[in-house]
């Protein structure tokens, strides 16, 4: 017998995004926040120490875009790295830079859809806070990248961006 746990997900992501109050943050002192997704607040440092905390209301468990990357704490128009696994990821952790990472365990349980509905989030989050566009795999021409690494790419170019002249950059 299936879970019903994606689908209680499922509806807590929509009711985020209908009904307002459903997860708050809180930031340290001066700090800028930006509430982007459900994030733990053991996965978001600020200069080393956790700065921000998360309130759920009873019976939303977070959704799956809380693991990708730590969302909550974003400067407008930062650096979010697209690639290959797991190059995307290192040269991320080196940059300080956003990335899209579920943990494998999770990734596992979720459906095709639902893998594409996280990573889209994901994508029009970085675009609608104007983040640089990186990637950690050069590209030349996007008919020879494969994977989930292409669909990001092709869902870029229908957003309006382009590869950069030494491919190592999506913009418009």
């Amino acid at each position: 017998m299936r879970s019903r746990w994606p689908i209680l997900v499922l509806l807590c992501v929509l009711a985020s995004l209908l009904v307002p109050g459903i997860a708050s943050a809180h930031a340290a002192e001066g700090a800028e926040t930006r509430v982007g997704a459900f994030d733990f607040a053991e996965q978001v440092h600020v200069g080393g120490s956790a700065a921000l905390t998360l309130e759920l209301r009873p019976g939303c468990e977070p959704t799956y875009d809380h693991l990708a990357s730590d969302s909550l704490l974003v400067p407008k128009g930062g650096r979010t790295v697209l690639g290959k696994f797991p190059d995307y990821i290192n040269l991320a952790d080196d940059l300080g830079a956003k990335r899209f990472n579920i943990p494998s365990n999770v990734w596992a349980r979720m459906t095709k859809a639902e893998q594409w509905i996280a990573n889209r989030t994901f994508l029009d989050r970085m675009i609608s806070r104007g983040d640089n566009i990186i990637l950690s795999n050069p590209v030349m021409d996007i008919s020879g990248v494969t994977g989930a690494f292409r669909q990001e790419l092709d869902y870029l170019v229908e957003q309006g961006f382009r590869l950069s002249s030494d491919g190592t950059r999506m913009v418009r």
